[in-house]
């Protein structure tokens, strides 16, 4: 297929069932002006930009009148293809959908020529439809994905089954070893998923929807497991049936991104109700965005409450303007500490000290912080100051009692002394009078 796409020298691009670009020559690069490189993956109709060559009327996409109908379409004037630089090409073109063997729907594939080979355009585009067969299956061995599909007739059967190889490699399993066959798929699904899988299929059979997707495990031959999202689309064929076909993915490595962060946020929301204080985070512009449990039991407001409110709007009139002044130092600075009266509910009022941190989520300036509790620390340093005071008061006290103490003994030495001379000079007196001296 490739080879004879590389082969001709007209403009040729083969889609897959859903118009996304798939193949594309070098003649297809240079009437479209976008390389293949920057053109696979990407919707057919964005890539070719056709419109009347007389009236420069936007021509509908051929590639999805293709994909809409099993004619081909052959375009029945002259067209201009028009580049991304906006060059301009006089061609004509035609568009036949891709079946394979099996009738099986696959894609389409479209052909631009030169008006003067309009003939041989033609023939080219009928001989890649008659080749083009096994595309979806060539297709389908490039990519990672499970590409899948199957009808069912109007007696509920199902027929016409195509699973691709990839399944049998996220399974690791032997190529070939999944086949065609639903039945070898769901043994490997497991089993209380599988309800998941045929509420999906029933709403394709009865027509409930025309799209759907649904989550599943499988268990691999290695014992692993693998979480698959199938999406999946339905249309009617021409013999009364009804086309169900789709991919699945293995988003195994999403889903284990999607628990460690649960485990993340829940770890983080432990940690924020096991805080002693009260936690908050809101914008710059003061709207609350998170805070744990303890801000509600402490205020007494509801959540609901709390969204509409400000972070002065728990201060008291004489604290906001501290309050004002430290969240724009958080803003400029990158953090503030401050100190203020949290205001309930009730209007009473709770010394607290606050920290606030700058931090940026999703390109916008919040701030965040928490508030502890100083009653108890005011309350113990007046206890402190006036047990201080007391102690003083004390060693004052005791110090008199030295002093006083240590004057009374030298007063008592004193007079002491003064007594013992009194009692000399008495009797020296009364001795003399009587006689002994």
């Amino acid at each position: 297929m490739e080879a004879t796409i590389r082969l001709v020298h007209d403009a040729v691009i083969v889609s897959d069932k859903n118009g996304i670009v798939r193949k594309m020559n070098t003649t297809a690069e240079t009437y479209t002006g976008v390389s293949f490189a920057d053109a696979v993956g990407e919707p057919a109709d964005s890539i070719v930009r056709l419109v009347c060559a007389d009236t420069y009327r936007k021509i509908e996409s051929p590639i999805r009148r293709a994909l809409n109908s099993d004619e081909t379409i052959r375009s029945m004037h002259d067209a201009l293809i028009v580049s991304r630089d906006g060059t301009q090409r006089r061609i004509t073109f035609s568009a036949a959908a891709i079946l394979n063997n099996r009738n099986i729907f696959e894609g389409a594939v479209f052909v631009a020529s030169g008006v003067c080979d309009a003939l041989k355009s033609s023939r080219i585009s009928d001989q890649i439809s008659e080749n083009a067969n096994n595309i979806y299956q060539e297709i389908a061995t490039e990519v990672d994905e499970i590409l899948w599909r199957y009808e069912v007739d109007d007696y509920g059967r199902i027929e016409n089954v195509f699973i691709s190889s990839a399944a049998d490699r996220i399974l690791k399993l032997p190529v070939g070893e999944i086949g065609n066959s639903l039945e070898r798929f769901f043994s490997y699904v497991d089993q209380n998923d599988r309800h998941n899988i045929f509420n999906a299929m029933e709403t394709f059979e009865k027509g409930l929807s025309t799209s759907n997707h649904v989550e599943y495990r499988l268990h691999g031959a290695d014992g692993e497991t693998v979480w698959i999202r199938s999406s999946g689309t339905v249309r009617s064929l021409p013999n009364g049936n009804k086309a169900v076909c789709g991919i699945a993915v293995d988003i195994t490595d999403m889903k284990k991104i999607d628990d460690e962060l649960i485990s993340q946020r829940n770890f983080i929301s432990r940690t924020l109700e096991t805080l002693p204080g009260i936690f908050y985070f809101f914008t710059q512009e003061g709207k609350f965005l998170r805070w744990n449990d303890n801000v509600e039991s402490l205020s007494g407001y509801s959540g609901s409450e709390i969204r509409k409110m400000r972070p002065e709007d728990f201060f008291p009139p004489e604290d906001q303007p501290g309050i004002t002044t430290a969240i724009s130092d958080a803003i400029n600075k990158g953090v503030a500490i401050v100190q203020g009266n949290f205001l309930l509910k009730d209007g009473s009022t709770i010394p607290h000290v606050f920290t606030l941190a700058r931090v940026e989520m999703d390109g916008e300036t919040c701030l965040t912080g928490t508030a502890i509790d100083i009653s108890e620390s005011i309350r113990m340093e007046r206890d402190r100051k006036r047990l201080h005071g007391q102690l003083l008061q004390a060693q004052k006290m005791e110090a008199v009692g030295r002093l006083a103490g240590g004057v009374a003994h030298d007063f008592n030495n004193i007079l002491n002394e003064a007594i013992l001379v009194l009692n000399r000079s008495i009797l020296v007196k009364h001795g003399r009078e009587i006689g002994f001296c």
